[in-house]
């Protein structure tokens, strides 16, 4: 480790806090414009004039993933911009400190040391302008930028390629089967019910909080009990896992998830969807999900999860079903009447053809994202660890 000085943060940098100004959320509503508005965690809208035009280090005062620092706490800003209350503004002097040296530094910093407050955690001004930053001479400084910026642009340009290959399934479905919402091609609209194996009893949701007690829990018992989750549109993962008696699983079959099987999610993100792949767990579906299985005579699954999701992100979806004034909500029987249009059944497959092919080019870019963040995260460790 290289032996670079250590001064306080006050020392090479400025804060510029009594000029940020709170705005209200209807009050910005109301004041909408093309100068960026920014909070705790980085740009969380809009609005008319800039209180700062100029080169920034922001970094959380509170409400800041301060346990997560590459989730954004700390982040550089140019050219005019409003910052409100949640978010301190600081002006490194340039003759002592880079602002991207800076910036970099702490989007790997611990904060957790400096943290006050018990309900929300909250990093104050006094605080933050005490933290010790290391200062090596300009050029290392320029050298250490020159290579993180290389690494952070591999990342952006992931990044959007992930953007456009997420796009290929919405655009794709909309060449082949146009918008559900209108159905230009007239196919038959039928009840969801109505593909589904065996009616209404096709279209379940879980009995997991209602039929299952702790009695039926067991720690040696040989079923997996699936407590099944959606984190977002066609993503699926076990949520966890309990094992339950075997006398008990056979009395919950009806509920069993099997390959192929679609869900929906009905509380939280209302109308997230995904089908079930080839390797799942053994399992039962959980309250918080509905299972839809399709008879495959006349929906492919595939087909049926991208019309559910390309239906909800235009708007008029399963979600827009949902109801509840407290926790909105949809239900199996929403879901069993829910109208869809239904194409040939080789066309369908056809589709379904080419989710997986993309499927496949999504899995090799989850890889490569993952193997990117990796090494952007050693680079930024190293870096300050003087190692680079």
């Amino acid at each position: 480790m290289k032996p670079w000085p250590t001064v306080p943060l006050a020392d090479v940098a400025t804060c510029l806090d009594s000029q940020r100004i709170p705005v209200k959320e209807d009050d910005r509503q109301k004041r909408v414009g093309s100068v960026p508005y920014y909070g705790a965690n980085g740009q969380v809208g809009w609005i008319d004039v800039a209180l700062f035009n100029e080169p920034l280090l922001l970094i959380a005062e509170d409400g800041g993933h301060f346990d997560e620092p590459e989730r954004g706490v700390a982040y550089t800003i140019r050219g005019p911009a409003w910052v409100n209350n949640h978010a301190h503004v600081l002006r490194p002097d340039e003759q002592k400190v880079l602002l991207d040296f800076l910036g970099y530094h702490f989007r790997q910093f611990d904060f957790l040391p400096y943290i006050t407050g018990t309900t929300r955690a909250k990093l104050t001004q006094a605080d933050l302008m005490r933290v010790e930053v290391p200062v090596p001479p300009l050029a290392e400084q320029e050298r250490i930028v020159k290579l993180l910026d290389e690494a952070d642009e591999l990342r952006k340009l992931r990044a959007q390629a992930d953007r456009r290959t997420a796009a290929l399934l919405p655009a794709l479905f909309h060449e082949m089967f146009g918008d559900p919402a209108k159905n230009p091609k007239s196919w038959p609209m039928k009840r969801v019910e109505e593909i589904a194996v065996n009616g209404k009893r096709g279209v379940t949701t879980g009995p997991f909080g209602t039929q299952l007690g702790s009695k039926d829990f067991t720690r040696e018992g040989p079923e997996v009990f699936g407590i099944y989750s959606l984190r977002d549109a066609n993503r699926f993962r076990s949520g966890g896992t309990k094992r339950i008696s075997p006398q008990k699983f056979s009395e919950l079959a009806r509920f069993n998830v099997l390959p192929d099987d679609v869900l929906v999610s009905r509380m939280g993100t209302v109308g997230k969807v995904c089908v079930v792949p080839n390797n799942s767990p053994q399992g039962i579906v959980s309250y918080h999900l509905i299972r839809v299985r399709l008879d495959r005579e006349q929906c492919d699954p595939q087909f049926f999860a991208q019309l559910l999701s390309v239906t909800e992100a235009g708007g008029v979806g399963i979600s827009q079903s949902a109801k509840g004034a407290i926790m909105s909500g949809i239900n199996a029987a929403i879901v069993a009447s829910y109208r869809v249009p239904v194409p040939p059944l080789p066309l369908q497959q056809e589709f379904a053809q080419r989710v997986i092919e993309i499927r496949a080019l999504e899995a090799g870019q989850a890889t490569s994202r993952h193997r990117l963040e990796a090494l952007f995260q050693s680079l930024l460790h190293r870096a300050f660890q003087g190692e680079l």
